[in-house]
């Protein structure tokens, strides 16, 4: 049976490393390597991914008992699927809007996979049998800085939403070595490094006030 202390560990350990991935790439983007920052952000969003896949599984091992091997196992085989951790943001998120199905849509088709991968290799584009050696070079150097920016505001907006809702307690996470790490002091960081979505930030206002949280940065 699979180690479940070991699993909360890695799930700790991701949590970590999204916020490492996230702050590298809005340092990049602040130097202008908007293709290598793209690349990060979209590996932040992945291992922001996994970590929530991790806790479910934590979650459901602890609330609904072990399952058989077998299917514990195929569970945590989607932490390696690159396209299904790149939609689980789009599935939390889901809020029934044609956009929002779209982008699940997109996402669930690779297309941002597809975009990691031109933000890091040059070559052909790829077809269902193989590659097309006739289609046009693809290059790295077409990531622009729109949708770049686009790219880490979500990944931030995801990030504050989370820590947030487990700092004042509407939301909850389900191991003890994640929670730790969600701080007011990593939500004021992450506030103050990148600025929220008009809609996120609304959001932060409404919480502020609600809870009177004189200490959240405006």
């Amino acid at each position: 049976m699979i180690n479940l202390e070991k699993m909360e560990k890695m799930e700790g350990l991701t949590f970590k490393n999204t916020l490492r991935l996230h702050n590298d790439s809005i340092m990049l983007f602040r130097a202008r390597a908007y293709t290598s920052s793209y690349f990060l952000s979209v590996l932040a969003q992945e291992e922001l991914g996994k970590a929530y896949i991790l806790n479910d599984f934590v979650w459901s091992s602890h609330t609904e008992g072990r399952m058989p091997d077998k299917i514990e196992r195929k569970w945590l085989e989607l932490i390696y699927n690159h396209i299904f951790k790149q939609t689980y943001l789009f599935r939390l998120n889901f809020d029934g809007s044609q956009k929002s199905l779209k982008k699940w849509k997109q996402a669930s088709l690779g297309a941002i996979e597809l975009l990691k991968q031109e933000a890091a290799y040059v070559g052909f584009k790829r077809k269902s049998k193989g590659i097309d050696f006739g289609s046009r070079i693809v290059s790295p150097f077409k990531i622009s800085e729109r949708k770049t920016r686009k790219q880490i505001a979500m990944i931030n907006d995801s990030l504050v939403d989370l820590v947030l809702g487990v700092v004042c307690e509407y939301y909850s996470w389900d191991t003890e070595r994640t929670t730790k790490l969600m701080t007011k002091t990593l939500l004021k960081k992450l506030i103050s490094r990148w600025q929220p979505s008009y809609k996120e930030q609304r959001k932060i206002n409404s919480v502020r006030k609600k809870f009177n949280l004189k200490w959240l940065i405006n």
